[in-house]
């Protein structure tokens, strides 16, 4: 008789346990002790408290491990919110940044207008085809670009103080290695007008201003025109420094630091340091020095070491 009274009374409080309504912010409990939480509450000392308002799951309430939507910082109890510009107001927690954009913004943070943009064409981080005129593309990190403005009369540049091209009615000018843009005081020459002293004519190589054609007696050291204390060869192809040693390659045919030595006869191209070792042969001539003739059934071509070799022709009957 006992045992069914007990086993009774153990029924009953199984069943008022079970049917019990769990404290708010259960997710689960067994009577009035919860085992599981539901979202933005936490479990402690078999409760679930609220979490931080901010954070839409927490391991403690000065500890969150995600941000509600629209928030993020979650390290630090989400306390900021994501920028308008992303979709939905949706970002990373940690890091603030834009899964996805609002069209016309681009950015880790959807921060920057793709009216900048060249044809106003961005993707997520970068300009899809660079920046617009006036602008030129600034690195922010490994994953993120920017427009930054050129500097003043210029259309196109490398970065804020290299122009390369300049606006109509300007001209490029160098100073203190940087090329900027202004106005031609010479109304009659400003087609051939340059700003490196001493220079009738300059042009851009390489996003580099350098003078094609300086006055007579003086040489284009690099920077600037400068009186010459040895002529520079006809033979280099570019210019010399002011004692005549070429500051680029030697035509083709000569070698030397001033570009007066002769490469061997059979020899089109030769190594700088030495007239001696053959860079590209003539006509059907091959090996280090040119010294080897290519069979008429043969044809000369360059390996991938840079070498002059010699190859028989493969011929298909047809």
């Amino acid at each position: 008789m006992l045992s069914k009274i007990t086993s009774a009374i153990i029924l009953v409080l199984f069943v008022d346990m079970v049917l019990t309504k769990c404290p708010v912010g259960c997710l689960s409990c067994f009577g009035k002790t919860c085992t599981s939480c539901e979202s933005s509450y936490f479990l402690s000392n078999g409760g679930c408290l609220p979490c931080y308002m901010d954070c839409e799951s927490c391991s403690s309430y000065n500890y969150c491990t995600s941000c509600k939507p629209s928030k993020y910082g979650v390290h630090a109890r989400c306390p900021f919110n994501c920028d308008g510009n992303c979709v939905n107001m949706k970002c990373h927690d940690d890091t603030g940044y834009c899964a996805e954009c609002l069209p016309g913004f681009y950015g880790l943070q959807c921060q920057h207008n793709c009216s900048l943009c060249k044809d106003e064409l961005c993707d997520l981080r970068v300009c899809s085809k660079g920046c617009r005129n006036g602008y030129y593309e600034y690195v922010v990190s490994a994953i993120e670009t920017i427009c930054q403005r050129c500097p003043s009369n210029c259309k196109q540049c490398t970065d804020s103080k290299t122009c390369y091209i300049c606006d109509d009615g300007f001209y490029l000018y160098a100073f203190n290695d940087n090329v900027y843009c202004v106005s031609c005081p010479h109304e009659s020459k400003c087609l051939d007008y340059c700003v490196i002293q001493g220079c009738d004519a300059c042009q851009i190589r390489n996003y580099s201003l350098v003078c094609i054609n300086c006055a007579e007696g003086q040489v284009f050291n690099g920077n600037s025109c400068e009186s010459i204390k040895a002529p520079c060869s006809q033979n280099c192809s570019t210019y010399c420094n002011n004692i005549g040693i070429c500051q680029g390659e030697c035509k083709d045919g000569w070698t030397g630091e001033k570009c007066l030595k002769a490469c061997d006869d059979k020899c089109s191209k030769c190594s700088r340091e030495n007239e001696h070792i053959c860079k590209k042969c003539k006509d059907d001539y091959y090996s280090v020095n040119c010294s080897l003739v290519c069979n008429p059934s043969c044809k000369v071509e360059e390996d991938k070491k840079h070498m002059w070799v010699c190859r028989r022709i493969l011929f298909e009957w047809v």
